[in-house]
């Protein structure tokens, strides 16, 4: 994200998509350009814009219920977020596109509250596929809702027609999108297979708790809870005789169910870097826009902020250990995890080498700091070399410019030493590996002679 924040700010748009798969999107790195280009560097440009597309539904439901004369509720909604564990916070201040989705569907679910309206119909709709687009977890949000619209408009043929409007707009820029990487398969290196299994679901069942801890307000240790509180919810606009509300929350559990038999959703880890609970970020939200179908402007709801107020003066005094408890580096992440500080340490080390031996190239062979090198040092550091990383470079077009180029000074990184040192001259001082002075040879002829695995590319 940080290497697509920089291409972007240079007006270079490589593919649609994140980069190296055909599904998820860079849209952190773009709104990020503005602060990029105000000087505010890219680690944090990022995360400050994850975390207000994060915010900004509670923010723009609480309005829109503010707008109808129910202060007292507007501001119970604005505090979901305070109600959620830290972890919560952390998860989505993550520029990895984990909240986008949910962001963009949020645009398109404000049409509940003119639910005879056409335009609404047109815009639920088109934001409801977009927003599946940038990111599929956002079908948490969406499809409770596209229960509700039908209930209410079932027998409304402009309902049909205008909603079917919308889903063929956004469906026709998501296939269109995604038509580059029919086109380009070698663009769609970073693969996922969907599928459903009954045994997945009964397995899930049974630690429910992994996937929704983290997104459960106020009972932190008992994810399942949420699933009880929509029952709640839904029980009591049946009692009510509002049985389209009713009907539409009572879905919520059974969507939620039903996505625990996805192979999907069983990606993941106990760690906020690769969560379990990534794929039900929009349920807080859900949570608001639940809450925002009541009807009341009661003072007793004063007594309610007594409750926010704990948890977070409980959350602030244990901030510091819950951090240096989720990032722990010993713990099991997945992906590979360091301080922002060691990162540009690292590249500027790196730097530093490549301009004492004029390098132009830097490979990356083998490093527990392979992606940060490979992408993020030209994004911390002015000047710093063109990087290649071949097992598993994510960027197909540099592999294809670097085909048939020929880099005079090459530096391998290669921490374990593990290449031939066979026409390599050891790079004096350092640990990083191996420096090749005045190379003849294409770069993948090179990396053939060298045995050098390269991913497939074309």
């Amino acid at each position: 994200m940080w290497n697509g924040l920089v291409d972007f700010s240079h007006g270079i748009f490589h593919e649609p998509r994140f980069y190296g798969q055909s599904y998820n999107t860079m849209l952190e790195a773009l709104l990020a350009v503005p602060f990029y280009k105000f000087g505010i560097p890219v680690y944090k440009a990022l995360p400050l814009i994850t975390s207000i597309l994060t915010l900004l539904p509670y923010l723009l439901i609480s309005i829109i219920v503010f707008n109808k004369r129910q202060f007292y509720l507007s501001i119970v909604i604005l505090t979901i977020p305070l109600l959620l564990p830290t972890e919560y916070a952390l998860i989505t201040s993550l520029s990895r596109g984990f909240v986008t989705g949910i962001f963009v569907t949020t645009l398109g679910m404000v049409s509940i509250y003119s639910p005879k309206k056409k335009k609404s119909f047109f815009f639920f709709g088109l934001f409801m596929v977009l927003g599946f687009s940038v990111n599929a977890n956002s079908v948490i949000i969406s499809l409770p809702f596209l229960l509700y619209l039908f209930l209410l408009n079932y027998k409304n043929k402009y309902f049909y027609l205008f909603t079917g409007l919308g889903i063929l707009i956004s469906a026709s820029l998501h296939f269109w999108v995604n038509s580059f990487y029919l086109n380009h398969p070698a663009y769609n290196f970073h693969k996922i297979s969907l599928f459903f299994s009954f045994n997945q679901l009964i397995s899930n069942l049974s630690r429910i708790d992994k996937h929704l801890n983290y997104v459960t307000p106020i009972f932190w240790k008992q994810g399942f809870i949420i699933l009880i509180l929509f029952l709640i919810v839904a029980i009591f606009f049946l009692i009510k005789k509002k049985f389209v509300q009713g009907l539409a929350f009572f879905s919520i559990p059974f969507i939620i169910l039903f996505t625990l038999g996805l192979n999907k959703i069983d990606n993941g880890v106990d760690s906020i870097f690769f969560s379990y609970s990534r794929m039900y970020l929009g349920l807080p939200v859900l949570i608001a826009f639940c809450l925002s179908l009541f009807k009341t402007n009661s003072k007793l709801l004063i007594i309610y902020f007594i409750i926010p107020l704990i948890f977070v003066s409980f959350k602030t005094a244990n901030l510091q250990s819950s951090i240096i408890r989720n990032v722990n580096p010993n713990k099991y992440h997945v992906i590979a995890v360091a301080k922002v500080a060691n990162v540009i340490s690292t590249c500027k080390t790196i730097n530093s080498v490549c301009i004492n031996n004029n390098v132009d190239i830097v490979i990356v062979v083998d490093s527990f700091y392979y992606d940060f090198i490979d992408y993020g040092c030209s994004a911390c550091v002015n000047d710093f070399p063109n990087t290649l990383r071949p097992v598993y470079e994510r960027r197909t077009w540099r592999l294809l410019e670097d085909e048939n180029r020929v880099y005079k000074n090459i530096l391998l990184i290669d921490n374990k030493h593990s290449l031939s040192k066979q026409s390599l001259i050891t790079l004096k001082n350092t640990e990083l590996g191996y420096i090749i002075i005045n190379n003849k040879l294409k770069t993948m002829d090179l990396l053939k002679k060298l045995n050098i695995k390269v991913r497939a590319y074309k």
